[in-house]
């Protein structure tokens, strides 16, 4: 049997796909990677830095991850930077030129609030202050206020990451809408399963009688910071030998130690603080791009506008 990807979650991040990954995992006929975001097709990309802590840039690494594949007729590469990497589409369409491809959408002013909790949980950002962060954009694309732990900036181009209009538009060069599923958050927060079952349909498998899902990869925040970033972010010069070590772990089996002595560290993230003023002031420079997304996608989206 083909023991190599057919299926790409691609993002957009902070929008379900751990929790799609997840449902879909449990089937006996899905395989999903395992790390499940090996970023292997974001060649734009500072190749010391992923979600998942580990990159693959070699081939023979990238399809080893689904060598253990056997019966499942789905194998789910699930990285999210795909979506707003500028080489993955491309790259993906020339290597599996028959692959499906799921998008999962939120709104995308609370996308980029929730994103920038996140890269200040894995430490990528350490600005705190969500405002300042976002007004440091257009600085950091020319090089400045970049965080020491940071190794990849494009992580911290918020707007960029969020402008689901543009993102989808390339996707769709490359795929065609024909190949391409999106799911809203919006429509899961109503509806789970009925989105579940239109990605089973979409790929292809038989429907089954889930009704539980459960959120999975809830936002968080670290107890003690110094603690954790100690344990989460090593200094730059040792990153070679580090992620080598958590390739050998990972093929071991020793994978997931450091990742349970986190979680010990860890609560869950309080409400964003954000002010109404300043989400409608970033509703306002989404707006075009949200209309390019109404355009694709002929899907009113005016909750995700400015608010009169």
């Amino acid at each position: 049997m083909n023991k190599k990807p057919n299926v790409f979650i691609v993002g957009a991040p902070k929008c379900g796909t751990t929790s799609m990954a997840h449902y879909l995992s449990e089937r006996n006929d899905v395989f999903v990677c395992d790390p499940k975001e090996p970023n292997y097709f974001s060649t734009d990309l500072n190749e010391k830095e992923s979600y998942s802590g580990l990159f693959f840039r070699s081939e023979r690494d990238y399809l080893e991850l689904f060598s253990a594949s056997e019966e499942q007729s789905v194998k789910i590469d699930a990285s999210t930077s795909y979506l707003w990497s500028r080489d993955a589409a491309e790259n993906i369409r020339n290597r599996f030129p028959e692959a499906k491809v799921i998008v999962m959408l939120r709104d995308p002013t609370e996308l980029v609030i929730s994103l920038h909790k996140e890269e200040l949980y894995s430490f990528a950002e350490d600005e705190e202050s969500f405002e300042i962060a976002w007004s440091l954009q257009q600085s950091r694309k020319e090089g400045r206020n970049i965080p020491s732990a940071c190794r990849e900036p494009k992580k911290l181009f918020y707007k960029d990451i969020a402008s689901h209009g543009e993102n989808l538009k390339r996707l769709y060069n490359y795929f065609g809408r024909e190949n391409v599923l999106i799911v809203f958050m919006d429509d899961m927060k109503t509806d789970m399963r009925t989105e579940y079952l239109r990605v089973l349909n979409f790929i292809g498998l038989p429907i089954d009688e889930r009704t539980d899902f459960p959120r999975i990869n809830e936002a968080k925040e670290h107890k003690y910071r110094k603690i954790s970033r100690f344990m989460k972010r090593n200094p730059i010069w040792l990153d070679g030998y580090v992620s080598s070590l958590r390739k050998v772990a990972w093929k071991l089996g020793l994978k997931g130690v450091r990742a349970k002595l986190l979680s010990k560290l860890t609560v869950p993230s309080t409400k964003s603080d954000v002010s109404e003023e300043l989400k409608q002031k970033i509703r306002r420079e989404f707006i075009d791009d949200v209309t390019l997304l109404e355009e694709l996608t002929s899907r009113d989206l005016k909750s995700w506008k400015v608010q009169v």
